[in-house]
């Protein structure tokens, strides 16, 4: 799992890809290596362009914890890690 964000239209961001009307993400959020929130998925933008606040996020590696809705109403727990490269 790695992801450059460096605006030349491939892989320029992170985040689940739910096949619609099968299931519905509740959360998705990021966190660096000391356990800081640097990104949380709104209704408005659901995957991390590797920026933190202002700032482009350093080249590191993060963890991701997300939560999925079936369409069955079962809810299911994701979490790994993810490498940022500029």
């Amino acid at each position: 799992n790695a992801f450059t964000p460096n605006g030349d239209g491939a892989n320029d961001a992170f985040g689940p890809v739910l096949v619609e009307g099968t299931a519905m993400l509740t959360s998705f959020m990021i966190f660096n290596r000391w356990g800081q929130k640097v990104f949380e998925a709104t209704s408005e933008k659901k995957a991390w362009d590797g920026r933190s606040g202002d700032k482009d996020a350093p080249s590191d590696v993060y963890v991701y914890q997300m939560v999925v809705r079936f369409g069955n109403g079962e809810e299911q727990e994701y979490h790994g890690d993810v490498t940022l490269l500029r």
